[in-house]
């Protein structure tokens, strides 16, 4: 699953083994996102967003559990993704 984080942003992460019968297990800390190797949006990893990023985007546009276009994961490729990629644009580097 991908999780979408802006800078400054916290996360928590809560790892639960299924039906295991062990009680839940939270996990504390931080979480380090480099934009510059994580590059969200670019989705051909030329280390760029630009148009090329948005025809990937459009080829997958609709259901598509799993595509890296689907950066909010809800199983969609849609607005809401676009609107990420145009966030992004520009160089990664």
């Amino acid at each position: 699953a991908q999780l979408q984080v802006a800078t400054g942003d916290s996360v928590f992460i809560r790892v639960a083994p299924p039906q295991s019968g062990l009680s839940d297990t939270f996990v504390a800390g931080n979480l380090v996102v480099d934009f510059k190797t994580n590059c969200v949006g670019d989705l051909n990893g030329d280390q760029e967003v630009n148009v090329a990023d948005v025809l990937v985007l459009i080829a997958d546009w609709g259901t598509c559990e799993g595509c890296d276009s689907d950066f909010n994961g809800d199983g969609t490729v849609a607005i809401d993704d676009l609107l990420v990629l145009v966030g992004a644009w520009g160089s990664c580097e």
